[in-house]
């Protein structure tokens, strides 16, 4: 489910923010390692448990189903498996997707409004 919120379902800010990525990478524009690391790390990141929890209860907070507590623990391997047993309630599973989908294609947009000092909407 991860792969799909990251990548597919939100394909279009994806390629935008690795095409913002790779132009810092190649032209440098005058960006030291720390700033290139710091764009990688936000590019190739997880969703923070905080947003996490902010966005689904903007979205869902007044429906019937609850945000297990265990799609809230940090994204480590260790956490792997309890993260991943939360999606095996299909609604949870449902909403979760909307959320990470949400979440991913929010921080591909901030990479790209960072790198291009305006809108994420404008072409690369």
């Amino acid at each position: 489910m991860m792969l799909g919120a990251a990548c597919s379902d939100s394909a279009d800010e994806l390629q935008a923010a690795w095409a913002a990525s790779d132009r810092l990478r190649v032209l440098g524009a005058g960006a030291g390692a720390e700033t290139i690391r710091a764009y990688e790390d936000r590019f190739y990141g997880w969703p923070e448990p905080a947003r996490i929890e902010a966005v689904w209860n903007e979205l869902f907070g007044g429906e019937d189903v609850e945000l297990p507590a265990d799609a809230l623990l940090p994204w480590t391997e260790a956490n792997y498996r309890a993260i991943r047993n939360t999606w095996r309630d299909g609604e949870v599973e449902r909403q979760l997707r909307i959320v990470y989908t949400r979440l991913f294609a929010e921080m591909y947009e901030s990479i790209v409004r960072d790198m291009n000092g305006g809108p994420s909407e404008e072409p690369a």
